[in-house]
């Protein structure tokens, strides 16, 4: 199983808008202000996945494949290049939960005012297993999933601000979404700014 190339880049386009709208503020930030169609459409799924008329981005989809070892491994694929951050929102989590400062990956969170969101930008991070990042990435919340990729913005600080989500958007170079059965990813990606760091992908099935 590998990232597969979308046909119909509209149905990919509306679908991620969508997913993004339902999001915290960096996921609102980017829908309104992303040209999606300068990047390219790909999702984890078997190549034997047909994306005929009755083709459906919905979670309601089961795959039962390593759709989530897959996503994981291009996480770590990405970061493991100086200066290239992913950054995961979270809807259900806010810096009142009870449990907050106990969770175990407690110092990769960056808040803006009561969101929090999941900064995976360490090097070091690429070198855990598929299982230890799919634990990480499982921070983020799924319904809806988001996550931001960009390069060249040095998040710092815990406390994220408006000027650290517009530097985001304008190093972004990839954005993923769930799909299916929210365990597999729908990826939006500018190559012409950085090689997807995904498995090749084969020509789609009509």
């Amino acid at each position: 199983m590998a990232f597969i190339d979308l046909i119909d880049q509209q149905r990919a386009t509306e679908y991620v808008k969508g997913q993004l709208s339902q999001g915290t503020t960096l996921s609102r930030l980017v829908v309104r202000s992303a040209d999606l169609w300068g990047g390219h459409f790909r999702v984890a799924m078997p190549e034997s996945k047909n994306q005929g008329a009755d083709f459906d981005l919905r979670w309601d989809t089961r795959l039962g494949g390593d759709e989530e070892a897959i996503f994981a491994r291009l996480i770590k694929s990405y970061i493991r290049h100086d200066r290239c951050g992913v950054i995961l929102q979270d809807t259900e989590t806010s810096v009142n939960y009870p449990y907050f400062a106990k969770l175990q990956y407690k110092r990769l969170a960056k808040t803006f005012d009561e969101e929090v969101y999941w900064s995976v930008a360490e090097t070091k991070l690429a070198d855990l297993s598929d299982d230890e990042m799919g634990t990480m990435i499982n921070y983020a919340s799924f319904w809806p999933f988001s996550a931001f990729f960009y390069t060249d913005v040095p998040l710092e600080k815990s406390a994220l601000t408006n000027a650290d989500f517009q530097s985001i958007m304008r190093q972004l170079v990839g954005i993923a979404v769930g799909a299916f059965d929210d365990r597999s990813y729908l990826v939006w990606w500018r190559d012409d700014l950085l090689p997807f760091p995904g498995q090749p992908s084969p020509n789609p099935v009509m």
